[in-house]
């Protein structure tokens, strides 16, 4: 079977040609009282027209509502769907190229919809890959916003929590980092907000560190676990208000958590080893 963003774009360009000759035909004699619609405005909408077509079948839409939905995207532009299927014909009928340029214009517009849609699915895709292994303990980073951003409108109580216990072993020597990255913060009428990282460790000992966020921009918390200690588990969390400023938003884009593990010494190669004699006549440093 096609990938599912496959099968979706595959459909919107079927609906395209299909959209052009089924507009063209809802009103196909030329009535009075209508505007052309210029060829610019013609090529812009019929990739939404087009999009339009593709939602309105996919949802088994009555002929009655999808020529509400298309009044409704066509009002937005104020132009009636009289204007719209009338152009169709017109364009058709004696500007035969330009006709044609409005549907590879459109044809065109869903491409790069297409791979803008792609880019999302595979972002997506790979926020999905990282939680998987998040929820699995081999993980190196992720962050934790499935949201992507969060806003939280002036004066507004924030408060963002995570909890992490691994499956595999964070041993001594390996970093954990908390990062946090907000906008709006130190705007007028800002207080500070409170971040927080707390290390549980195995031996029911737990390290914690506090920081105090007054101005926007990226804040890190990290923890190296001393040695002959495990990680149990992780918590940490952004609390406070955002700013009262009217109008004002505070937003959260990064939410991460992010274990560097500590790296083994490398045996040094056997010519680089020395004897104990050969250690202390060894010439001194410049």
């Amino acid at each position: 079977m096609l990938p599912a963003r496959r099968l979706i774009c595959s459909r919107l360009t079927a609906y395209l040609a299909l959209v052009i000759l089924s507009l063209g035909g809802m009103q196909g004699c030329r009535s009075r009282g209508w505007n052309r619609v210029d060829l610019q405005t013609m090529q812009r909408i019929m990739g939404e027209m087009a999009m339009a077509e593709a939602s309105f079948s996919e949802r088994g839409f009555s002929d009655s509502l999808r020529i509400i939905g298309y009044q409704t995207l066509l009002a937005r532009y104020d132009i009636t769907l009289q204007d719209w299927d009338s152009s169709l014909v017109w364009y058709s009928t004696h500007e035969l190229e330009n006709y044609t340029k409005i549907y590879e214009y459109a044809s065109a517009d869903l491409t790069n919809r297409q791979t803008l849609l792609k880019r999302r699915i595979d972002s997506l895709d790979n926020i999905q890959d990282r939680l998987r292994r998040w929820y699995a303990g081999d993980l190196d980073s992720v962050n934790l916003l499935r949201d992507s951003i969060s806003y939280y409108p002036a004066g507004s109580y924030v408060e963002r929590t995570f909890e992490y216990t691994p499956n595999v072993d964070y041993g001594g020597g390996t970093r954990i980092t908390f990062a946090v990255r907000v906008h709006g913060q130190g705007a007028k009428g800002s207080k500070p907000l409170n971040l927080s990282l707390h290390i549980a460790l195995t031996d029911s000992t737990q390290l914690s560190k506090l920081l105090t966020l007054s101005r926007s921009g990226l804040h890190e918390l990290t923890i190296e676990l001393p040695e002959g200690k495990s990680m149990r588990t992780a918590y940490g969390s952004l609390r406070g208000f955002a700013p009262i400023a009217k109008g004002q938003l505070l937003a959260v884009d990064s939410f991460s958590f992010a274990r560097y593990k500590s790296l083994s010494p490398e045996a040094p190669a056997e010519e680089e080893v020395l004897s104990v004699g050969e250690e202390e006549n060894a010439p001194e440093p410049l």
